[in-house]
């Protein structure tokens, strides 16, 4: 089975959602954040956002340091979103 990382690696990927830049890049990381258990659909303070959208690095410092997590809600969630994994993947 694959581990966190690679799982939000693959789903960043199938859903091409790797540019965190402004705006968009916010709404990006809200799908994602939605698709790892639901906590985007509300969306971000206005103070957020706005730091968001300035400094995409801290997004992709957030979704690295999910990776690093064994949150196994969050691996299961992000497999009905993926793909399937072939035998050479395991």
């Amino acid at each position: 089975m694959a581990d966190l990382v690679e799982l939000v690696d693959r789903y960043m990927e199938e859903h091409k959602l790797w540019n965190m830049e402004g705006p968009s890049g916010v709404r990006r990381f809200e799908t994602f954040l939605t698709a790892l258990g639901g906590y985007g659909h509300e969306g971000f303070s206005d103070t957020l956002r706005e730091f968001l959208q300035d400094n995409p690095g801290a997004i992709n410092a957030i979704i690295e340091w999910i990776g690093t997590l064994h949150v196994k809600e969050w691996e299961e969630n992000l497999i009905a979103c993926v793909e399937p994994f072939d035998s050479n993947d395991e």
